[in-house]
């Protein structure tokens, strides 16, 4: 899904208030997304098709009547930039902005005080060591949206997984206060506390979804079951504090 809105943001975008039937195609749900309250036209539906083109069935962004790639557009009127600035703010809200920049990599940048005009660089991941000449090498987009925080990269060298450097505390290499046996495991998994009573156990896989989520009543040790999770390696996230990483044969 949220890949999806990166297409659209790319492309000219409409707005749909009400859509009249006619005798043309009309638009279906999968030629749409709904984001917020309103549904956005799939960028699909726009391509090979010029400016004059477009402008020809919705003149002055006003899609009253007519035909657009054999899609009814009746009741259609594009989205204004202010709209379009206001839902990509809403999305990104609370999360930082990733930046594709070719062969200088990904730039992670503090988007907080975006209304005041102000950007600032807070980290960054080079894919393309070589050199940073302005060419297409390197970063081509990032996707930062996913629930673990981690940034999964495109480009040149196909797709990087980069993740968040608070969820790799250095605690994740110190087995002295949370232990997982079996390691690899395959239909349960106990988890041990020396110090720390456990409180909540979150299982990431490679993409970051997170795949299991256990609420802990403060025990030393708790025994979770994982038969739904296929084989391959996984991060189990203790206490929002320690990662470990666990392989399910």
């Amino acid at each position: 899904m949220k890949n999806k809105l990166f297409k659209i943001f790319a492309c000219f975008l409409t707005l749909t208030f009400v859509a009249t039937p006619t005798s043309a195609t009309l638009i279906t749900d999968s030629d749409t997304v709904i984001v917020g309250d309103k549904e956005w036209a799939q960028v699909d539906l726009f391509y090979g098709l010029s400016w004059l083109e477009i402008n020809d069935v919705c003149p002055f962004g006003n899609c009253g009547s007519g035909i657009l790639n054999g899609y009814d557009m009746n009741g259609w009127t594009w989205a204004t930039a202010s709209q379009v600035g206001d839902l990509l703010f809403a999305i990104i809200s609370g999360h930082p902005g990733g930046l594709a920049n070719y062969s200088s990599g990904l730039r992670v940048i503090d988007i907080s005080d975006i209304d005041n005009e102000n950007m600032t660089a807070s980290k960054y991941f080079d894919t393309f060591p070589s050199n940073n000449n302005a060419n297409y090498d390197g970063s081509w987009n990032v996707y930062p949206f996913f629930e673990s925080q981690n940034i999964v990269i495109s480009g040149t060298n196909g797709f990087t997984l980069v993740k968040e450097s608070s969820l790799l505390e250095t605690s994740d290499f110190d087995s002295g206060n949370f232990n997982l046996y079996p390691n690899p495991a395959k239909n349960n998994l106990t988890i041990n506390s020396n110090k720390e009573p456990l409180t909540q156990i979150e299982i990431f896989n490679v993409l970051g979804q997170k795949v299991l989520n256990y609420n802990v009543s403060s025990t030393l040790s708790e025994n979770i079951n994982i038969s739904s999770l296929n084989s391959g390696m996984y991060l189990v996230k203790i206490n929002n504090l320690t990662t470990k990483r666990l392989i399910v044969k």
